[in-house]
């Protein structure tokens, strides 16, 4: 039996999900070839999305327990939309072990979160592991793009 939440996520437009998609191509300088992996909410959109624009080695992951079904490591992992600190490191700790040691991670959220959840949304990514390369913001969304460190734990608490 399928137990479903009550709350139905906002659908999102099909404009701004290009566009996103389109910044998460650009910053983590993702090629069709690549294994990316994406997380977080609106996950199957921009999976769909990818899948349309020919990158056939990309998955979308739950945050939810259960078996991983590739075999293979991601070249690059998109948490999308991340709500807070404890939601990206629950994230990066079921899903960034996947993450091949010189692999990509992007982790974008909604710009209305302010520039201090932005600081501290960088210092959880430096205790997970990861450190944030470069910003990009726009009125609705932040992205980070960041690379493992080089002396990073793979084993993250979550």
């Amino acid at each position: 039996m399928c137990v479903r939440s009550t709350a139905v996520p906002e659908p999102v437009p099909l404009e701004n999900l290009s566009i996103l998609t389109d910044q998460l191509i650009a910053l983590s300088d993702a090629r069709q070839t690549d294994r990316i992996t994406v997380t977080g909410h609106n996950t199957l959109d921009i999976f769909l999305d990818l899948c349309r624009r020919g990158f056939l080695n990309a998955t979308c992951r739950t945050c939810a327990e259960g078996p991983h079904t590739s075999d293979n490591s991601t070249d690059s992992l998109w948490i999308v939309e991340a709500e807070d600190a404890a939601e990206l490191r629950t994230l990066i700790a079921k899903c960034g072990r996947d993450l091949r040691p010189r692999g990509t991670l992007l982790v974008s959220m909604k710009s209305h979160s302010g520039d201090d959840a932005a600081l501290l949304l960088g210092a959880v990514l430096l205790k997970c592991g990861f450190q944030p390369l470069r910003r990009l913001s726009s009125a609705q969304q932040v992205l980070l793009l960041c690379e493992r460190q080089a002396n990073a734990s793979v084993q993250i608490a979550a």
